[in-house]
């Protein structure tokens, strides 16, 4: 019922959201809730707990991830961190018994997260988050590479992390992978999520609309005119 494939899984209290394009580019992603008892290695591809959250394409890049719509204080400063994993590979490669990127021909895998301090959502599925979000510097598959402690090469967990100030009653809060080249592999593995919140000042600011589709679009709130 959120527009995905029914092949799609997705965990509690989130939503899917995917910019649609061709069979190639921006093609639909296919999400999955992992399960460490049903994965052949274990916990490689969760980082704590028993699940984690992933989301691919084969043969295809994506814009797409999920999110989750908060309630929060208006004028509070809030902060969205979520673990990310990275495995993109033109050619399936293994190391020590894992899969590994091929960082000799990836799809240059770029994460993010977001946060829109409007509370905004995608229309619908196929739609991309608003304008207003704020977004983290992006990482790829060259930052998440690392060796084990028998020094074999394997995809390691990032934290991301976004801040921005709430504007209204609500905040999303986004994930968002991007790769570049469609390549055999572009997956991304997601775990830990996290929202802090802190206190609002005496003088935080009432809830303000975000500005419509004509308007240009701030950085910032508009101040109110006198």
């Amino acid at each position: 019922g959120m527009g995905t494939s029914l092949s799609s899984s997705i965990a509690a209290n989130w939503t899917p959201w995917s910019v649609l394009g061709d069979a190639t580019y921006n093609r639909e992603v296919e999400y999955k809730v992992l399960d460490r008892y049903e994965l052949p290695d274990g916990t490689y591809r969760i980082r704590s707990g028993n699940r984690s959250l992933k989301y691919f394409t084969t043969w295809a890049t994506h814009t797409a991830g999920f999110y989750q719509r908060v309630p929060v204080e208006p004028g509070t400063q809030v902060t969205f961190s979520i673990w990310v994993q990275i495995y993109t590979a033109e050619n399936t490669m293994m190391s020590g018994g894992r899969f590994v990127s091929d960082l000799e021909q990836p799809g240059k895998y770029h994460a993010s997260v977001g946060i829109d301090p409007y509370g905004g959502v995608p229309a619908t599925f196929g739609a991309p988050p608003s304008e207003q979000t704020v977004w983290s510097a992006s990482i790829t598959e060259t930052d998440t590479r690392t060796t084990d402690a028998e020094g074999h090469a394997i995809d390691d967990w990032a934290l991301l992390t976004v801040s921005t100030i709430a504007r209204s009653d609500h905040v999303t809060v986004y994930t968002r992978g991007q790769p570049e080249f469609p390549v055999k592999h572009n997956d991304s593995y997601w775990d830990d999520a996290c929202l802090t919140v802190q206190t609002a000042s005496a003088t935080a600011p009432e809830v303000i609309a975000p500005p419509t589709e004509t308007d240009e679009t701030p950085t910032e709130a508009p101040a109110e005119a006198e």
